[in-house]
């Protein structure tokens, strides 16, 4: 399911005893969502009021190697995690151009196995393309 910062209301993570818990969200599909009976999908519009509002708390968000990183050497404070399951297609066509527009990185997972093929792991869901190995080449350029 589709993280929602839109309800968040302190403005910073939560405390924990060891320092703050890093904020990771946790998106699949972006694009049209009128038939998604998973509720997996989030439209562009929303993904960039998303960006927008970590931008306003000062956060960013980066891909889960550099929030690690970070974390490690103690320079955490604002990152936030993204990250993008399943490799869809609308990866590269509509949540891309935000992530660059909002200076944001991301870690997207893909299926080594399905590349160029859809998600017919959803059976009640519309068949929704997966990025290629040429797709995968371009987002990771």
């Amino acid at each position: 399911m589709a993280a929602s910062v839109d309800s968040v209301d302190t403005g910073r993570p939560p405390a924990s005893r060891s320092g703050p818990v890093p904020w990771v969200a946790m998106y699949h599909s972006v694009g049209d969502c009128s038939d998604d009976p998973y509720r997996i999908t989030v439209t562009p519009e929303r993904l960039e009021r998303q960006l927008a509002w970590l931008r306003r708390h000062g956060l960013r968000g980066v891909s889960v190697a550099e929030l690690l990183a970070a974390r490690a050497e103690g320079r955490g404070r604002g990152l936030v995690g993204l990250t993008f399951d399943d490799g869809y297609t609308d990866f590269l066509t509509d949540a891309l151009p935000l992530l660059r527009r909002f200076h944001c990185g991301a870690t997207l997972f893909v299926l080594p196995g399905r590349l160029g093929g859809d998600n017919a792991w959803d059976p009640l869901g519309p068949r929704k393309p997966l990025l290629t190995a040429d797709g995968i080449r371009r987002v990771a350029a």
